[in-house]
This record gives C-alpha cells, structure tokens and sequence, in this order.
C-alpha cells in the first residue's frame, strides 16, 4: 500500500489534532478541579458569613437585654440614692434638734 504526500500529510495533521485534544482535554479537567475547589471556598466562605451574621444577631439581641437590664438597675441605683440623701437629711435634722 503506497501513501501519497497528501495522505502523509492528512495522517500528520491528524496526529497533531489528536496531540492538541489531549492537551485541551487536561487543561479542561484541571479547569474542572480548579472550579470545584472554587465552589467548596464560595461554599465555605457562605458558611463562613452565615455564621457571623448569626453571631452578629445574637450579640445585638444579648446587648440589648444587657442594656435593659442595666437601665433598671441604674434606676434602682437612683431610687437608693434618694432614699439615702432622704435618711441622710432625716438624721442631720434629728441631730440638729437633739442639740
């Protein structure tokens, strides 16, 4: 069987087609993991702020029931006070008369 030029020809392209298909073939598959490790960071990171806003959440709601906690008992602070300065002023007037 003889093979002209243009079959050698033919027959050498094709070799280098087919060598350049492999080559784009394992450029794709390591396109692929590249991509899946993308997607398991992007998953990862959305885990990631899905958990801080939670936090976040639940740091705003346990600072508001310290602020109101605190508001009474600055009240109650205030209350003692004045019934302090009230005792206060009560025992300086029964001193007074006393002398």
């Amino acid at each position: 069987m003889t093979f002209s030029p243009a079959d050698l020809l033919l027959m050498a392209v094709l070799v280098a087609t087919t060598g350049l298909i492999v080559l784009v073939y394992r450029r794709l598959a390591r396109l692929d993991e590249l991509n899946r490790e993308y997607e398991s960071a992007l998953n990862d990171t959305a885990q990631a702020l899905s958990a801080a806003r939670d936090a976040l959440t639940t740091l705003n709601m346990d600072g508001r029931e310290v602020l109101v906690l605190l508001a009474g008992r600055i009240d109650d602070a205030h209350a003692l006070i004045g019934e302090i300065d009230e005792r206060v002023a009560h025992s300086d007037r029964d001193a007074r008369r006393a002398s």
